[in-house]
């Protein structure tokens, strides 16, 4: 994962925002226990998802699939990664039909 590319004298400051949004996405997450005790004692085992924040709010940050052979077109203003989806979004995305999303503002709805 490239964070920033950035002047030698911001790498503190920007290791400090990657640091800080790393702390607030690990408090987000819910205990197992919780989970289980709000399905009524049934415990499935959910894996959790290794959620990465923007380090500049508290949304989450946006993944694209760059192989080496595209990193010279980076510097192309006009250039367009493809945005990298985990599964449950690839579903939602790839849904033929109107399909009704739910969630906060900021939180990546709109692809």
């Amino acid at each position: 994962v490239i964070w920033f590319v950035c002047q030698h004298k911001s790498v503190s400051r920007h290791a400090k925002l990657i640091d800080d949004a790393k702390n607030r996405a690990a408090r987000q997450q819910l205990p197992d226990s919780f989970i289980a005790e709000m399905e009524n004692g049934i415990s499935s085992h959910k894996e959790k998802m290794d959620i990465k924040l923007d380090p500049y709010g508290n949304v989450p940050l946006k993944l694209y699939d760059v192989s080496f052979d595209n990193v010279n077109d980076i510097v192309d203003e006009s250039w367009t990664p493809q945005m990298h989806l985990t599964e449950e979004e690839r579903v939602v995305v790839e849904t033929k039909g109107t399909v009704l999303l739910l969630g906060r503002s900021g939180t990546g709805k709109t692809v």
